[in-house]
């Protein structure tokens, strides 16, 4: 079998064939595909047997809900080894707990420089699994640019070790998402040094739904007051207690001429949806009765109205007025009837 130094598959095609492929070849790159726990297993299995095998480079590990504790096993061994090259690390809703974490946390510091983008959200981690995430964080050639820890069930005790780690190696990460976690206004209060710090290039923050109130606003203007340039998206929705004074407290951020926010959503209500329109129905009225036009309110979806003119009905300009139906002379038979009244010819 020839070697393919440089395997690149569509996330559509099967994979198994080309990961089996890595005990005949010195160099792959599995680019676009997504490992399960399964695959992950033949994988730790070709950098154990395949010796000559120098350079693995996956693009991505998506795990969603089939790794678990016991499962780690071998997605470490990948991750430990010094020829493997992981991009990206998806492990959302996978069943981990602080357990799993630390040895995560082992395997990445072993070889941390190649992972840019790291998501563990929908996992227990709790405040103990962050803290020893975070030793991975505040490694000098950790280089980690997205972040993601939504429904983490953490706190701001985590908020305090994740502000520190953040704040020894700021300069790479422009994604934080800690959404859906009771950080509440003293977990903002913690990440303040982290935001504030000049070398901090953050393009993206979201804390949805992590109880916050006017406060936690006025700690984040007075942050991003000091190093504003670099964020262009800010979240803070369903954090009902944010309120009017809320608002204000940002302000001060808003009108900062080195400012770049593009998106700013929240502020006390619910996140909201705009639909998008396309570009063929772009300058194209909607037809009456169809979803979202003003006619059709308060009417139910039934076969279309008959066109044809009747009594108490207004006729547009464009119909033909109705004919008068054939009428029948007093003293006829009714099988005899007659066509309508020629109209006297006009005088030339």
């Amino acid at each position: 079998m020839e070697n393919d130094p440089d395997l690149v598959l569509d996330h559509r095609q099967p994979i198994r064939a080309a990961v089996q492929q890595l005990n005949f070849s010195s160099n792959h790159r599995l680019g676009g595909c997504r490992l399960s726990r399964a695959d992950c297993e033949i994988v730790a299995s070709a950098l154990k047997s395949n010796l000559d095998l120098t350079d693995l480079e996956i693009d991505q590990i998506d795990g969603r809900g089939s790794f678990g504790d016991s499962g780690m096993k071998h997605l470490c061994e990948i991750l430990e080894s010094s020829i493997c090259k992981v991009k990206r690390l998806r492990l959302n809703y996978c069943n981990l707990s602080e357990t799993s974490c630390a040895s995560l946390v082992s395997a990445l510091k072993s070889n941390p420089s190649n992972l840019t983008e790291l998501d563990l959200s929908g996992n227990d981690l709790k405040d103990t699994g962050l803290a020893k995430l975070c030793g991975f964080l505040q490694t000098s050639i950790c280089k980690l640019q997205i972040l993601r820890l939504e429904r983490c069930k953490l706190s701001e005790i985590s908020c305090a070790s994740l502000g520190s780690a953040l704040k020894s190696n700021p300069s790479h990460l422009t994604e934080l998402d800690l959404s859906e976690n009771n950080l509440k206004d003293g977990g903002v209060k913690q990440l303040s040094g982290f935001l504030q710090s000049p070398l901090s290039k953050l393009q993206t923050l979201r804390l949805i739904g992590c109880g916050f109130s006017k406060d936690s606003c006025a700690s984040l203007s007075s942050a991003l007051n000091t190093n504003p340039s670099h964020l262009t998206e800010l979240n803070l929705s369903r954090n009902e207690d944010l309120k009017d004074d809320g608002v204000k407290q940002l302000c001060g951020f808003l009108q900062s001429p080195l400012c770049k926010l593009q998106t700013l959503n929240g502020c006390g209500e619910p996140e909201r949806h705009t639909p998008q329109s396309t570009e063929s129905s772009a300058g194209r009225p909607k037809a009456p009765g169809a979803q979202g036009d003003p006619r059709s309110e308060g009417t139910k979806a039934g076969p279309a109205p008959e066109t044809r003119p009747h009594q108490g009905r207004r006729r547009d300009s464009h119909e033909e007025a109705p004919q008068p139906p054939p009428c029948r002379r007093p003293g006829e038979p009714r099988g005899r009837v007659r066509g309508p009244r020629r109209q006297p010819a006009t005088p030339k």
